[in-house]
């Protein structure tokens, strides 16, 4: 079996670049409680997954600038609890239905 060429790799790698972008990009309109007519992204989880991996395999990064939509980013991520969920506590069926 023939390897690919680098030119035919470099390709490739442009079209589903491509492709990524586009699957981002797309929106749909679509009506909100309001009646009025809003863009809605279309890009779904999966989507977003396999970007971030060919961001991550390509070794792109983003540097956080102020302003930065990454600042909100950066925030929430350092508030973020460091271990664990929130534990939560059981109630009995009669106290939470106010029973009791």
């Amino acid at each position: 079996m023939d390897k690919a060429s680098e030119k035919e790799l470099a390709g490739l790698h442009g079209v589903v670049a491509k492709t990524l972008r586009e699957q981002l990009e797309a929106t749909a309109v679509v009506m909100n409680e309001d009646g009025e007519e809003v863009a809605m992204s279309m890009a779904t989880p999966q989507v977003l997954a396999q970007a971030i991996k060919f961001l991550k395999d390509n070794n792109i990064t983003a540097s956080i600038e102020q302003g930065d939509d990454m600042d909100a980013l950066k925030e929430a991520l350092a508030n973020k609890p460091k271990r664990g969920r929130a534990k939560l506590s059981s109630v009995p069926a009669a106290k939470a239905a106010g029973e009791e």
